[in-house]
């Protein structure tokens, strides 16, 4: 799809994905990346605000990226951790090469943190792969949304959508 955007945001820069395409009035497609938008307007509503305010994102795939990346736009000090230590090194070296600071926590501990941002997969037990190998992360962070397959009879395939279920 990166091959049919003309333009893409900044956040989508630092992202190194887009999960939007617009055609603008002039026939070029723009691309973005919401999901880290969603999470700042969301938190902004509920009361708090990032800016200058310390962040610890556990999980440093496409959504973590996107959460980080905005986050970090909103003026948050963020900490990412992820199981593959090469993940949130990569994300790191992004955002410092476009002049933006984040850090890599080379342990699961979300402690001083304001904001505890869990992305990562469920395993089959019904907790993530982070709160499995973290205390620290099982006390902060005591649920989340996982994706379920429900059958909704739409699906031809028998195999049912994919819903959020809220999970403890």
């Amino acid at each position: 799809m990166a091959g049919l955007i003309d333009r893409i945001s900044e956040r989508a820069t630092l992202v190194g994905a887009i999960n939007i395409a617009r055609r603008e009035a002039d026939g070029s497609w723009y691309g973005d990346i919401l999901d880290g938008v969603a999470l700042v307007h969301g938190s902004t509503e509920s009361g708090f605000n990032p800016k200058g305010q310390h962040a610890f994102v556990v999980g440093a795939g496409g959504a973590g990226c996107a959460l980080a990346v905005e986050l970090v736009l909103a003026g948050a000090s963020v900490h990412v951790f992820d199981v593959s230590p090469a993940c949130s090194e990569a994300l790191a070296k992004r955002l410092h090469e476009a002049g933006h600071g984040v850090a890599v926590a080379a342990f699961a501990d979300p402690r001083g943190a304001a904001l505890v941002v869990n992305v990562t997969p469920w395993h089959e037990t019904g907790r993530s792969l982070a709160a499995r190998s973290s205390t620290a992360i099982s006390e902060h962070v005591g649920c989340g949304c996982r994706y379920e397959p429900v059958d909704n009879g739409v699906s031809e395939s028998g195999q049912g959508t994919w819903l959020p279920r809220a999970a403890r």
